[in-house]
């Protein structure tokens, strides 16, 4: 697994420069907290948000469940975690101040 240097960390870089200096998969990967054995957390990120064709952080409201699961390194808890991060973000779209 290649090491991500300390400074692009997204963790790092979020405390260094704020959570709105993060690409959609520094956040992804920031949430998932973990990757897989022989790939890092941001790799993962980046698999999810353009698998199969999708096209980013728009298409992660076309998971469910059993889709998550489809992705190999994605198991039950992680595909739980993207489920609900989706519905927390349709939620707050939805909400009126």
């Amino acid at each position: 697994m290649k090491e991500i240097p300390e400074m692009e960390r997204p963790y790092e870089k979020c405390e260094q420069k704020g959570a709105g200096s993060l690409s959609d998969e520094e956040l992804l990967a920031v949430l998932l907290r973990t990757g897989t054995h022989g790939e890092n957390a941001l790799s993962l990120a980046r698999r999810i948000l353009y698998h199969a064709g999708e096209t980013g952080i728009l298409g992660i409201h076309q998971f469910n469940l059993e889709r998550l699961q489809k992705i190999k390194g994605m198991g039950k808890v992680k595909a739980i975690q993207i489920s609900c991060i989706s519905e927390l973000a349709k939620r707050l779209a939805k909400a009126s101040y």
